[in-house]
């Protein structure tokens, strides 16, 4: 199933994240171009400097752990890293939704659902698993009828929320 981000911004606050199967991994953030999205990515090479433009092309992933007896799930773009051409922050990706919660409204009195989409990736031959939580305005989409198990394909802008990915549809 296709999970595709692009994004061009300015890189902070890189420091090391860990070690698997001997290669250093990285973590930053992304201060996307034209928003004021603050994008968390992780790569594995050192191969850009603090402050630096970049355009990048990646997926999205999920990583659960423990913090304080907690269940916590970090939501951040992994790339392999540059590429050459200019590109805008733009994600497309499917998967199956596994959670369904019911619709609600915010503050500003804009309807919206949460859900969370498994999207599977088979790098190198090795099944990754992503659970990725989803905040979706309705706009001009009712989203009252999505059910565990849906097959969804979600395109647009990508922020985030805490933990949350948050796609405005294009």
């Amino acid at each position: 199933m296709k999970n595709e981000v692009y994004l061009r911004g300015t890189i902070c606050d890189i420091q090391p994240s860990h070690l698997f199967d001997g290669v250093q991994y990285y973590k930053a953030f992304l201060n996307v171009v034209n928003s004021s999205n603050r994008i968390p990515i992780v790569f594995k090479r050192n191969c850009v400097e603090e402050g630096q433009e970049v355009s990048i092309y990646g997926n999205i992933r999920s990583h659960t752990h423990q913090v304080n007896n907690r269940k916590v799930t970090d939501v951040y773009v992994y790339t392999d890293f540059v590429i050459q051409e200019d590109c805008n922050n733009f994600v497309y990706l499917e998967g199956n939704i596994c959670k369904v919660n019911s619709p609600k409204v915010d503050s500003k009195g804009n309807k919206f659902q949460t859900f969370i989409v498994a999207n599977n990736q088979f790098p190198n031959n090795r099944k990754i698993n992503n659970y990725i939580p989803f905040i979706v305005y309705s706009g001009n989409v009712c989203y009252d009828a999505l059910e565990v198990g849906d097959i969804v394909g979600l395109s647009g802008e990508l922020t985030t929320k805490g933990n949350w990915c948050e796609v405005q549809l294009a």
